[in-house]
Parts: structure tokens; C-alpha cells; sequence
């Protein structure tokens, strides 16, 4: 249906855009409404609250019905299909991350049109749009502006079904296809100009000069009037700022404020852009909205689905245009403030080689040819083609140059794989849909295995079945570059122009990429330099002074650093000496050394023991280390214990050896004291013997060997040995059973014990001597005792007699207790001797004899010895 024009208030206004909702075929209302008093009152809010279906729209300080531009009344549009609405508030915040709220599943359900109005004083409307674009690159046809009054920037001025809002942006999207024509009447006057400095909306220099002071140069000359601060905004209505695009409509940037030498604008004016100066009438833009219109009409002069023939504001300050002033022109010389821009340009235009065809082109007359349009466009591409933090933004700056400054739709910047294959870095759309242009683009991607095979294929141009054209082009030595529009074509010549801009695309993107490899060798370096638990440091060395330039957590723990520059003091405590006396070298005379070796440094807590590393590298510094410190200060002091207790093992009179088990075993460890005793000449000797091979009888060996592996220990175990003299000897070991690399080895400690064994045998035959002694003179006393006892009669001698009987027993009983008393000083002493049953039993004899001189005692032979113990 048609629009519906009304300037009803109250009630009357609410019956009006009811009406309309409620009209068959109306799925949705669109409104656009001038400052009047009726879109400001509660009960407006009230009346959009009700309506039956969505609402969306804005406030503009004009809007065009019947082709005459009004400031009063409100244009309610009813359209066809449902819209979904999306609002996003907040359009203030730096930190909002409006993609998130968006829909990306939008065109893939049918929607094609999307009208977006923000408020046009938010702070962050470049963010948005730029959220739109990347989100649905040409998903979706959009169509929209900037609302707000003129009069109060603060006052709410987006329409949704909540009431009247501020500080937001509202897309509605609706499943109808749109054409759009895009026509604003501004011409140039002066341009182009570098925007050299900028803010947001704040432009702040033109081609280094103050911006207020060339916009003024410009407008005076061209208005014939005096331009102030005062009366900027008046002027500035009729002269706005251009940013260019090639084959396609100036983006308009309305200034409409001054700050000092300052021009703030509604709407971004990105640094490093290119703008011209406009100027236009009330007869040239009203006549450019017809034009949109009939621009988006189809070629037999149909309408398709849904054709508005609106005029939105895409700015505020259209609410009057000045007519264009007539009179004398000053020619004023504005060559000076350009010179600096000219320059710029230039030394791009003799880098990409189109010099001589830019000064042929201007020397033409003409103004802004397309060939210069062209070369203009490839210097502000260039521009956009720079390394940022990453290589994704890189691609992403870059791509966006492209395609605003080409007018295409859709791009892509893809990195060639090692196999062939590519690896988008960065596309418009962010997620495009797999039926979309760039998709159809990108499936037009060689796989090579080499850039010289992609650099003889590439550029392509590609029509595809829905009218719209891709480009192919190669970004040598690391990808692919491609480019998409839905509308119109890039000529042959722009095609073959880019080449230069695209190899310097790939320079930076191989470099960021170079860059991130090396960044992420760097922190997987810094990764181990900080997990490393001992003390790593960074050395460098300047002027030939060698200092810590960076260090890890261990180290501070562990050292500390002084209070002046970084470890200079330190350093030299902390650098050992190498072999000789000499420390480390610092000298960069390419003679780096390569340093391990112990040192004792200073730590926080004292003095400790380290294993120092010193690792020359590469380095922008005369010289560069690191130095690694592994604490040995624990393994030392085991180290110093270990070496006590061997000079302790070693000069122990006893023997301590190992052994394997068996007869046939080795020897693994001996001591000198075994050395000493088994009368060796030195430790070698048991290199070569068994140690069976120290056995009187080598047979004990296997029994002892048996024994000690059933029992696990033993303990004071007599053997008797053969030294290396071939002299004999007794000796008493004790030990135990261990293992080593899984197999037993017995661990003994040996002492001789020859001259006790000597001792003890003369003790006992000095014992028996003694008590066979004593019994014969005690049994003699007993016998004359008897024999005079029978003699005497007398009484006293009698007792006498029996006096000497009862001293005489009770020697006896003496020599028996002399006996006991040796068995109790032997008990809890076991002693184990391999002895000769023989040979005891014939002393056993000896000793029975004499006691009981009237019997005798035999003693046959025995075939095998027995273990005795007492």
C-alpha cells in the first residue's frame, strides 16, 4: 500500500497508525516521523505499544512527501511481509560486542532486506555497521540512516514496539527482495584530502593541516562568503565531506560542529581516508531521490516485491540546504596545504609505476578522470594494506579496503596451505553462507603445489549464474586474494593495476605470519624459560658490559636482583670461572663460548652449590647467553657424606668386600683392612680369584653361600681362610643379603681373628693343666686325709681329719664352679665355628681320665666335621 502522510496528535494520530496495521496485507509498519510534539508525548509510546504488528522507524529533522521536503507530520509505511526486529542498545559502549545480538541465520531463512536506523549521536555507530557488514556482507540489501533532532541530542529517537528509544541501533529484517538506488546529488569542489588526522567522527587535519582552516579555504572561495564558527553549521549544511569509492556513490560525512581547528562529523571518518568537499541545492537532492527511485525500478519499469519511493535522511543537517551562492568566485591560492598530499601521492604513484599516466591524465584537464579515480583508489588501498597485531586483523584491514574502496561486495584473504589447499585468514561475511558469492569464489581457488604454478593461473574473473562477478587473484609466496560483486564489474585495467597492491598485501601478511610463528616459538620458549624450576637468566651483553637482562621466577627466589640496572652487580658473583682461571669471554669477536662447569655463587639465603650452563645464541646484542643454574647443592653434601664414609669403610682394620653368591661368585667391592689382611698386594688381587679361592677348604664356601641366601643374615660366623702368602688364618664374618640390578650380592665385613683363636686354645690347655693338676694334688690330700683318719683315734685329731676331708671337697667343687663361671661369661654369645669332632673328643677324653683314673675313654674316627655352638 501507499505511504500514509499524517500530522494528527493524540488520539487522532493513534486511530491513523492503527488503521494502518490493521489494514489487510499490512505485516509490519515502518515510520518516519519529523520532530513534532505528538512523537514525544507518553501517550505515543502507549499507541506503539498496541499496535498488532511490528513497528520500527525513526525521528529525522525532515522528510520528503509529494517531492517537497517538510518538517512536520509523519509518514506511516505499511509493509508486506512480517519484519523480525533486532535492537541493540547501547550504541555507546566501546566495549559492546554487537555481533553477538545479531542473527547470522538470517539469510539462510528467507530474509533479504534489512532497514537499520541508529541513533545518529551514539558513539559507536562505525561499530555497528561494521558488525552488520561482517556479519551478513550481502546477505542482506540494507537500508537506513541515522535519526535524532537538532535541537536536543539526548531526546530518545528509534521506534519499536517497547516505546521511544535512545543510544541504539534497530534492524528490521523482512523476507522480501528490495531493490536500491542510491543516489545523494552532492558534486565536488575541491578534494581529494587526506585525512591525516581523526578521531571517531573528529576530523582534526587534512593533508597536515588544521582541518577547520582547509575547509574554510574551500568553502569561502567557492560560497563566496566569510565562513565562522559561528555560522559553520549553516554553511557546512550545503557543503559536506565525500569519502570516494570507485564506480560508486560518495560516502557523505555532514560536519556539523567546530572544535578549535577540529570538524566533527555524523559518522566515522577513519585516519588515512580520502575525502572530497560537496556542495548541492534543494532542487539537486530532492531530484537525487527521484532518481534512487527510479534506480531501483526494474529495467521494463516494474516495480518488484516491495518499492518505496522514500527519501530517508542520511544525515541531520539536510533540514535546509543553502541555495548555491552566485557572485564573484575568489580564487584564492590553495596550493600550499595540498603540496604535502601531492607529495605523498606521488612517491606511491612512482613505487606502483603510474606516475607518468597520473600527470598525463592531469594534464587532460579533466576532473577526477576514471583513470585517476582509479589511481586514486589503489593509493587508498595501499594505505589500508599495513601489519597490525595480528595477522587476522591484518587481513581484515586490508580486506575491508578493498572492498569499500572497489565497491564489491563480498572478499576474502586466503592463505595457500603446503598441500594445496587454502586457509581463509579473514572474509566479509565472517561466516558466509555456502551458497553465497564468496563460496562460489573460493571454489574457484587452484590447488597448486607451488606459487609459481598459482601465479601462471591467477587472476580469474568469473561470471556466475545470478549475474554477480568473482575475482581471483594470487598474493605471492602466501595466497589468495578474492573479491566479489553482486552489481557491475571491475574492468581489466583495475584488474591489472591491483597487482602491485596485492604483492604488497602478501608481503605484509607473509611477514605477520612470519612474525606469529616467531611469536609462537617465543612464548613457547618464555613457556619452558618460566616452567623451568631451576634459575635461568638472559644475558646480553652492551658496550661490553654483560648483564641479566631478563629472568625467570626460580632465579629471583634463588638469587634476587639488586636494586640498579638489571643484575649488572649480580652477574659478576654469578659468572664462574672456566678452566684456567678465566671467566666466560664476553667478547663479540665471534668467539661465544659454550660454558658447563660447577661454581659456588651467593644466593639470598647464603652460599649454594650450582651446575652452571652458559648457552651463547643469536641476537641483535653484541653478544646474548642463557644461563642455566642447576642446584647441586644437596647432591654435593651426599656427595662429601659418601666420600667420609668411604675413607671411613677404607681405613677400618676390618675387611668389608662384596660378593656375588656362590662359590664361583665375584668379588665387587673390597677395602684395603681386606686387603691388609688376606696379605694381598693390592685390590687387584681379587680381580682375579673366586672367593672360594680364600677358603682352607674352598668347600665351606658353598655352604657358607647356602646359608647366608636361606637365612638372609648372619653374624659372626668363624671360617678359617688362606691369605695370599698361603698362610692360614681364622676370621669371623658377619653380613647380609642385598640386591643389585635384581641379583642377590652379599654384603661382609671380616675380622681376623687368629690371635684370639690362638689365645683361646692356649687358655684351655692351660685350664686343663691346671684342674688335672689340681684334682691329682686335691685327690692326694683326700687320700691321706682317709688314711690318717683311720690312723687316729683321738677325738680332737679325729676332727681335724675330717676338717681337711671338708676343705679338700669344697676345692674340688671350686674347680667344678671355675667350669660354670666360664659358661656363664660365654652365654648370649653365640659363637659359630666350623671345628673337629676329633679332636674334641679326645680332649674331652684327656679330661675324663683324669678326673676317674680307674677308666678309660675311646674315641673312633669321624668322616665329616659338625657345627658346633656354645
Amino acid at each position: 500500500m501507499d505511504p500514509v502522510y499524517s500530522t494528527a496528535t493524540g488520539t487522532d494520530l493513534r486511530d491513523t497508525l492503527t488503521s494502518v496495521a490493521d489494514t489487510d496485507g499490512v505485516e509490519g509498519l515502518l515510520l518516519l516521523a519529523t520532530p513534532m510534539e505528538a512523537v514525544v508525548e507518553d501517550a505515543f509510546e502507549a499507541t506503539l505499544e498496541a499496535l498488532s504488528v511490528p513497528v520500527f522507524g525513526g525521528v529525522f529533522p525532515e522528510i520528503i512527501h509529494d517531492g517537497e521536503p517538510t518538517e512536520t507530520g509523519l509518514l506511516a509505511v505499511g509493509l508486506p511481509a512480517e519484519p523480525t526486529i533486532t535492537t541493540l542498545e547501547n550504541a555507546s559502549d566501546p566495549d559492546r560486542e554487537f555481533a553477538a545480538d545479531l542473527d547470522p541465520e538470517l539469510p539462510a531463512e528467507g530474509y533479504e532486506t534489512a532497514f537499520v536506523f541508529v541513533d545518529a549521536y551514539a558513539d559507536e555507530v562505525p561499530t555497528v555497521i561494521e558488525s552488520l557488514f561482517r556479519t551478513y556482507g550481502v546477505g542482506l540489501n540494507f537500508i537506513g540512516g541515522g535519526a535524532g533532532r537538532l535541537d536536543d541530542e539526548s531526546s530518545p529517537s528509534l521506534f519499536t514496539n517497547e516505546g521511544v528509544i535512545g543510544d541504539a541501533a534497530v534492524m528490521a529484517a523482512v523476507d522480501v527482495p528490495m531493490e536500491i538506488g542510491v543516489k545523494h546529488g552532492w558534486e565536488t569542489i575541491a578534494g581529494p584530502f587526506r585525512v591525516t588526522g581523526a578521531d571517531g567522527p573528529t576530523v582534526t587535519e587534512l593533508d597536515g593541516e588544521p582541518a577547520f582552516s582547509v575547509y574554510q579555504d574551500v568553502v569561502e572561495e567557492h560560497a563566496d562568503t566569510v565562513v565562522t564558527r559561528e555560522n559553520f553549521f549553516e554553511v557546512a549544511k550545503s557543503y559536506p565531506f565525500g569519502i570516494t569509492r570507485l564506480d560508486a556513490e560518495q560516502i557523505v560525512r555532514d560536519p556539523f560542529d567546530v572544535d578549535g581547528d577540529a570538524l566533527t562529523c555524523f559518522g566515522s571518518v577513519p585516519e588515512g581516508e580520502f575525502v572530497n568537499i560537496l556542495t548541492g541545492d534543494i532542487d539537486s537532492l530532492v531530484s537525487a531521490a527521484g532518481d534512487a527511485y527510479e534506480a531501483a525500478v526494474d529495467d521494463d519499469g516494474e516495480r518488484g516485491a516491495v518499492c518505496l519511493r522514500l527519501y530517508l535522511a542520511a544525515t541531520l543537517s539536510r533540514r535546509r540546504v543553502r541555495p548555491r551562492a552566485v557572485g564573484r568566485r575568489r580564487r584564492r591560492g590553495i596550493a600550499g596545504w595540498r603540496a604535502h598530499h601531492r607529495r605523498d601521492r606521488q612517491r606511491w604513484l612512482r613505487a606502483s609505476g603510474l606516475l607518468q599516466q597520473d600527470r598525463r591524465d592531469r594534464s587532460d584537464g579533466r576532473q577526477m578522470s576514471s583513470r585517476q579515480q582509479r589511481i586514486q583508489t589503489l593509493y587508498e588501498i595501499s594505505l589500508s594494506i599495513g601489519p597490525k597485531e595480528t595477522l587476522a586483523a591484518t587481513a581484515e584491514e586490508a580486506l575491508s579496503g578493498y572492498l569499500q574502496k572497489l565497491n564489491c561486495s563480498v572478499g576474502g584473504v586466503y592463505r595457500r596451505e603446503d598441500d594445496g589447499s587454502y586457509d581463509p585468514v579473514a572474509t566479509v561475511p565472517t561466516d558466509p553462507p555456502a551458497d553465497g558469492l564468496l563460496a562460489a569464489a573460493s571454489d574457484n581457488l587452484p590447488v597448486v603445489h607451488s606459487t609459481e604454478e598459482l601465479g601462471e593461473i591467477l587472476p580469474i574473473a568469473t561470471e556466475t549464474d545470478a549475474g554477480g562477478w568473482c575475482y581471483l587473484f594470487e598474493l605471492p609466496d602466501f595466497g589468495a586474494l578474492v573479491l566479489g560483486k553482486h552489481t557491475g564489474e571491475l574492468d581489466s585495467v583495475t584488474q591489472s593495476a591491483l597487482t602491485e597492491v596485492n604483492r604488497r598485501l602478501a608481503d605484509v601478511c607473509q611477514s605477520k605470519l612470519t612474525e606469529r610463528q616467531l611469536r609462537k616459538e617465543r612464548n613457547r620458549s618464555h613457556a619452558v624459560f618460566d616452567a623451568l624450576p631451576e634459575p635461568v637468566a638472559r644475558t646480553v651483553v652492551e658496550d661490553g658490559t654483560e648483564y641479566i637482562k631478563t629472568c625467570n621466577k626460580p632465579f629471583r627466589q634463588t638469587f634476587g636482583l639488586p636494586d640498579e640496572t638489571p643484575g649488572r652487580g649480580l652477574l659478576d658473583e654469578l659468572t664462574p670461572e672456566t678452566v684456567g682461571g678465566k671467566r666466560r669471554a664476553t667478547d663479540t669477536a665471534g668467539k661465544r663460548q659454550y660454558v658447563t662447569t660447577e661454581t659456588r655463587c651467593p644466593t639470598k639465603n647464603g652460599h649454594g652449590e650450582f651446575l652452571f650452563h652458559s648457552v651463547p645464541v643469536e641476537s641483535e646484542y653484541e653478544a646474548e647467553y642463557i644461563q642455566l643454574y642447576v642446584d647441586i647443592s644437596d647432591q654435593k653434601k651426599r656427595e662429601r657424606d659418601l666420600e667420609r664414609y668411604e675413607r671411613l669403610v677404607e681405613n677400618l682394620p676390618i675387611g668389608v668386600f662384596q660378593t656375588t653368591p656362590g662359590p664361583d661368585g665375584e668379588f665387587r667391592l673390597v677395602n684395603q683392612g681386606l686387603v691388609d689382611i688376606l696379605e694381598a698386594d693390592s685390590k687387584e688381587y681379587f680381580d682375579d680369584i673366586a672367593p672360594s679361592d680364600l677358603y682352607l677348604d674352598p668347600e665351606r664356601r658353598q655352604e657358607f653361600s647356602e646359608r647366608l641366601l636361606a637365612e638372609g643374615a648372619v653374624e659372626g660366623v668363624e671360617l678359617q681362610f688362606e691369605t695370599a702368602a698361603g698362610n692360614p688364618l681364622w676370621v669371623e664374618i658377619s653380613g647380609i643379603v642385598t640386591e643389585e640390578d635384581g641379583e642377590p650380592v652379599f654384603e661382609l665385613a671380616m675380622q681376623d681373628i687368629s690371635a684370639r683363636k690362638e689365645r683361646d686354645q692356649q687358655l684351655s690347655v692351660l685350664n686343663r693343666v691346671l684342674r688335672h693338676n689340681l684334682r691329682n694334688a686335691i685327690n692326694v690330700i683326700e687320700g691321706n686325709a682317709a688314711l690318717l683318719g683311720d690312723a687316729v683315734e683321738e677325738e680332737h685329731l679325729q676332727a681335724s681329719v675330717e676338717g681337711i676331708e671338708r676343705r679338700v671337697k669344697n676345692l674340688k667343687q671350686l674347680s667344678e664352679k671355675a667350669v660354670t663361671v666360664r659358661s656363664v661369661f660365654d652365654k648370649g654369645r653365640r659363637i659359630d665355628t666350623v671345628c673337629d669332632v676329633g679332636e674334641l673328643l679326645e680332649a674331652v677324653a684327656t679330661e675324663f681320665e683324669s678326673r676317674h683314673m680307674e677308666a678309660s675313654f675311646t674315641v673312633g674316627e669321624f668322616d665329616a666335621p659338625v657345627r658346633q655352638s656354645r
